[in-house]
């Protein structure tokens, strides 16, 4: 596996570098700076950006932001010495596509690359659960009234309510811990489901649903 590094601290990408080789992944090359990394990408391809923030996490999700903005397409894993569920909703709203402690062992490491590469979020089991625990209860706070009967899938609400909610594709991605491709192939599946044009349309059929009444169809766009 091909990898961009991406720290400030010369020491700390040193001992990433042999984490890295241990969890058999190879560094191509290693920015010091935001700028540097745009650069390399160019001249250097890989398939994954490490990102170390260090003790600097905080300022993480801005600087994601920025290499997102800047057309990095290649999917960023962030490494920081302290993660919480909070840090690490942000970093992937910002654009990540996993957050880890720095410390993790190489196997962990070796398995959140994987997860990475393949279009999966990757973070640590522990924070997995943590995640899925936190949704859990966002959905029983926030989640919509169902009809009883209905053609859609259980996942398939789940998408709707996050659209009701004005949520955007990526957005729902990070909240189902799905690709943004899979939210759009929902999205089309509800719309031919609900026989409504677009996303409005298809929110206002939810609100009709959730009321007992039969939603209008609007057609469907190919």
């Amino acid at each position: 596996m091909r990898v961009l590094l991406l720290g400030t601290d010369p020491g700390a990408r040193a001992t990433l570098r042999c984490a890295l080789a241990e969890a058999e992944a190879t560094v191509v090359a290693e920015a010091a700076a935001l700028h540097e990394t745009l650069t390399l990408a160019e001249v250097h391809p890989a398939e994954i950006l490490v990102f170390d923030a260090g003790d600097d996490a905080g300022r993480a999700p801005a600087a994601i932001r920025w290499l997102r903005g800047n057309e990095l397409v290649m999917p960023i894993l962030l490494l920081a010495r302290d993660v919480d569920r909070d840090r690490v909703l942000a970093c992937l709203q910002a654009g990540a596509r996993g957050v880890l402690r720095r410390d993790i062992q190489p196997h962990g490491l070796s398995r959140v690359l994987h997860d990475v590469r393949e279009g999966r979020i990757g973070v640590s089991r522990r924070m997995a659960s943590d995640l899925i625990e936190h949704l859990h209860g966002l959905s029983a706070r926030d989640g919509g009234v169902r009809p009883v009967r209905s053609t859609l899938t259980q996942r398939e609400w789940e998408v709707l309510d996050l659209l009701c909610r004005h949520h955007s594709t990526a957005s729902i991605a990070v909240e189902l811990f799905v690709t943004p491709e899979t939210v759009r192939s929902h999205i089309k599946r509800i719309m031919r489901k609900l026989r409504v044009a677009s996303r409005q349309d298809a929110i206002e059929a939810a609100g009709a649903l959730r009321a007992g009444v039969e939603p209008r169809p609007t057609g469907t766009r190919r």
